[in-house]
C-alpha cells in the first residue's frame, strides 16, 4: 500500500513493487506479507509465519540499547 494510491495494491513480483513506490515517491509504502486469500478457490493457503519489525538505530540511545531490544 502507498499513500499516493490511498489503498492495497496486490503484486506479483519485485519490480511491481518498485513500481507501485516510485509512482508514491517512496513514501509511506508499505508491504503486506501475507498472501491474498480471495479467488484462490479450493487451494489451501496458509499464511506466513514470519514478523517483519522495522527499527532505526535513531529511536535509541546507543547501538546497545537496539541490540538488545532486537533481542
Amino acid at each position: 500500500m502507498t499513500n499516493t494510491l490511498g489503498y492495497q495494491k496486490e503484486a506479483f513480483n519485485i519490480q511491481e513493487v518498485l513500481a507501485y513506490f516510485k509512482v508514491s515517491n517512496y513514501e509511506d509504502c508499505r508491504i503486506n506479507a501475507y498472501p491474498s486469500f480471495t479467488k484462490y478457490e479450493g487451494i489451501n493457503r496458509t499464511p506466513s509465519s514470519f514478523l517483519m519489525i522495522d527499527t532505526d538505530l535513531k529511536d535509541f540511545a546507543s547501538k546497545d540499547k537496539l541490540d538488545r531490544a532486537l533481542k
